[in-house]
C-alpha cells in the first residue's frame, strides 16, 4: 500500500469502525464482551442493523449510550491508529 493513500485510509477507516464497535454498548455485553455477527440473518437479536441508530433519537447509539467517556475513549483511540498508520507512531512509542 506504501504511496497509495486513498486505499490505506479505506483499509484504515474500515478498521478504525471495528475499534469503534468495541466500545459501543450495541456490540457489547455488559462485561465487554462483543456480540456475535450473524450475517446470515442480520435482523437477528436486537439487530445492529434495525436498531443502529439512523438518528439522535431513537435506536440503539444515540447521545444517551455514548456517553461522553465512551467517546473520549474512543477519539484517543482512534488517534493512536490513526497516527500509527500514517505516520507519528512506531511499535512500542506512545502517540
Amino acid at each position: 500500500m506504501a504511496g497509495d493513500h486513498d486505499t490505506a485510509l479505506q483499509l484504515a477507516a474500515q478498521a478504525m469502525h471495528t475499534i469503534e464497535d468495541c466500545s459501543s454498548p450495541m456490540h457489547i455485553d455488559s462485561h465487554g464482551n462483543p456480540y456475535e455477527w450473524n450475517p446470515i440473518n442480520p435482523l437477528d437479536f436486537f439487530s445492529n442493523n434495525a436498531w443502529h441508530s439512523p438518528g439522535n433519537h431513537w435506536g440503539g447509539e444515540t447521545p444517551n449510550e455514548l456517553t461522553p467517556a465512551i467517546l473520549d475513549s474512543e477519539r484517543q483511540e482512534l488517534l493512536k491508529d490513526y497516527k500509527f498508520v500514517f505516520g507519528g507512531c512506531t511499535v512500542g512509542r506512545s502517540c
